[in-house]
């Protein structure tokens, strides 16, 4: 997921919250980026082990 994807669901988030700052949506879901992010780095680590 690149950066410009976590701004478009930061922005979906706040619309469906109702959340008028990104800033706020940032802050309750910094721990669930991340860790959405580590999963995906791991997998793509694990894809290239596989590939060579």
């Amino acid at each position: 997921m690149q950066p410009v994807d976590l701004l478009k669901l930061d922005a979906q988030i706040a619309s469906i919250t109702g959340h008028k700052s990104l800033e706020m949506v940032k802050e309750y879901s910094k721990g669930t980026s991340r860790k959405v992010l580590e999963k995906q780095a791991v997998a793509k680590l694990e894809q290239n082990k596989k590939q060579t």
